[in-house]
């Protein structure tokens, strides 16, 4: 037996792991480091919540020896694959806010329970929250969509606290302003002196005492990514749409069938396109991935709703600026065939494609264990290739992870895919090639790259 006291300052149990999902699933929001503040009062505010129980009654609480095992899945894990390890789009959740974790907080018999506290979680061996410190110039971009998706959840209920966890780290967040969000240093799940526990039996207080937020009136919410998000161009170029006066352009008088994809884009042309198989899933409906056939050749169209605006404005915008620039090393990219607007389909009715060459390889999360030191090194410099590029072009990408990267072991040739949550990266920005560190998850990668340039 021992006090309530006792067990709240007790550590977390040790979690023991198995392998486990080698990326974590990123959010395309963001909330810019600008409107993040340290929550420098977080200890004692704690404190001073704790010390208003009676902590000292007996309970009956083992924690287990060994530690605990659970079993972990994120959304891309539970969602990935396209049955044959080639070109794969992992698809994403819908773009409705639902929180990992909800706390209704009740304190009185007669009040009734609601969403007081929203948290987030992640998996404590894709996201080194433990490290996070505002001030990291290299761990900090990394956790900003993680930040980002808390604060959207936070927004759909109108609350004024919320948390982020791997389990090994957990950060508290609390909204003082529509632009300010304080955060606590990471509370690690061994820590004592203010353990994990009594942060949560604190934060708990805190919101039963105050949970609501009312945002100002002239609030607007794209103001929090502190940046411009990508944008499609509509106008015409001579190195993108290639394909228009091509093979996939076969008018109105083309084979229309129920499986067919009809194009309109930028007002000059018309594309038909016949799918040959579906490889994403049929319940995901705001996202699309199909293969086409057209005298021999394979192409992927990936298609979005209307929804899902931003990811793909995002993706077509990175393809276009790659076909206009078309930089030393391009191979490292897929080609852009052909980008336009849903006019007529039985099979995704509305919204935005985008078509790609279809690229033989494998996944790289899949099959990098069997690779040998000479490959891992060639993969890592292609990588470091492509992403050099894309800075180039002032592009950063959150969701950078071998799950968006293919390889061909028999010909070495290294794909980067899936741009959906592309960002504009100005030069002022200052953003290291923190991309590396999400894919290969070693900091000497990032040495010599502290800018964006």
């Amino acid at each position: 037996m021992q006090t309530a006291g006792q067990v709240l300052a007790s550590p977390l149990p040790l979690l023991r792991q198995a392998r486990g999902t080698s990326h974590p699933s990123v959010s395309t929001e963001w909330l810019h480091q600008r409107f993040i503040h340290q929550w420098t009062t977080f200890d004692q505010e704690i404190r001073s919540a704790l010390a208003s129980l009676d902590l000292n009654f007996q309970i009956a609480h083992i924690d287990s020896p060994s530690g605990e095992v659970y079993l972990v899945g994120n959304e891309i894990g539970l969602s990935a694959g396209n049955g044959d390890g080639r070109y794969s789009s992992l698809e994403t959740p819908t773009s409705d806010v639902i929180p990992d974790v909800s706390i209704g907080v009740t304190l009185s018999n007669d009040s009734q329970a609601q969403v007081k506290i929203v948290g987030e979680l992640k998996t404590y061996w894709t996201v080194a929250l433990d490290r996070f410190s505002p001030s990291d110039p290299v761990i900090l971009p990394q956790i900003l969509p993680h930040l980002g998706q808390l604060v959207a959840q936070m927004r759909k209920f109108g609350l004024r606290y919320g948390f982020l966890s791997t389990y090994r780290g957990t950060v508290f967040v609390k909204r003082t302003a529509d632009f300010a969000f304080c955060v606590s240093p990471p509370i690690r799940d061994r820590d004592t002196n203010l353990s994990v526990r009594q942060c949560f039996a604190g934060f708990c207080i805190l919101a039963e005492q105050g949970h609501d937020y009312i945002e100002g009136s002239d609030f607007r919410a794209e103001r929090l990514r502190g940046q411009d998000d990508l944008q499609a161009s509509l106008r015409p170029s001579g190195l993108r749409d290639h394909a228009i006066e091509g093979s996939l352009v076969t008018g109105l008088n083309g084979n229309v069938t129920p499986n067919t994809i009809i194009l309109g884009h930028q007002g000059r042309a018309i594309s038909i396109l016949n799918v040959s198989r579906r490889i994403s899933p049929p319940s995901h409906t705001d996202k699309a991935l199909f293969e086409i056939e057209h005298q021999g050749t394979r192409h992927i169209v990936k298609c979005w709703s209307p929804r899902q605006d931003r990811a793909s404005n995002a993706e077509c915008a990175v393809y276009e600026r790659l076909s206009d620039s078309r930089p030393s090393g391009y191979d490292v990219f897929a080609n852009m065939i052909l980008a336009g607007n849903i006019m007529c389909s039985s099979l995704f009715p509305n919204g935005r494609a985008l078509v790609l060459p279809y690229k033989d390889g494998q996944i790289l999360a899949h099959v990098w264990d069997e690779l040998s030191n000479r490959e891992r090194t060639h993969v890592r410099e292609e990588c470091e290739k492509a992403i050099r590029i894309l800075r180039s072009l002032s592009i950063y990408v959150p969701d950078a992870g071998k799950h968006n990267v293919l390889y061909q072991r028999e010909t070495g040739a290294v794909t980067m895919l899936d741009f959906e949550t592309a960002m504009e990266c100005l030069q002022s920005e200052h953003v290291p090639y923190v991309e590396l560190l999400s894919l290969f998850g070693n900091p000497t990668m990032m040495h010599g790259h502290t800018t964006s340039g």
